[in-house]
């Protein structure tokens, strides 16, 4: 009994550092992806991380990463609008900022 209950102890520390990891990996794949200006692959993790992650670092970083993506590269202010609508709740001062960039570069304000 107390063997299966150490087993289980373990196996219940482990399950948590998996699910981290995965998050890990989500966000190191998507700003790998970023620095070698593989955008579209940049565009599909961060979109994974927005989906799976639940560290808000991680969620806000995916976000206006995401965002500067679709302004800067495409001229899409709406996306990029959408997008950091989704993320002002959890990073307003983040949101706000790369709103304020967007506009003041499109000159909108």
């Amino acid at each position: 009994m107390l063997h299966s209950r150490s087993y289980l102890l373990a196996l219940l520390a482990v399950i948590p550092s998996c699910a981290l990891a995965a998050q890990q990996r989500a966000i190191d794949r998507a700003r790998s992806a970023f620095m070698q200006h593989d955008f579209a692959a940049a565009e599909a993790a961060y979109r994974d991380v927005l989906r799976t992650d639940t560290v808000t670092a991680h969620r806000v970083d995916a976000a206006t990463t995401l965002a500067s993506l679709a302004w800067r590269l495409r001229g899409d202010t709406a996306a990029a609008g959408r997008v950091l609508a989704e993320i002002e709740s959890i990073g307003p001062a983040e949101a706000r900022l790369e709103r304020a960039r967007m506009l003041r570069a499109s000159h909108a304000y």
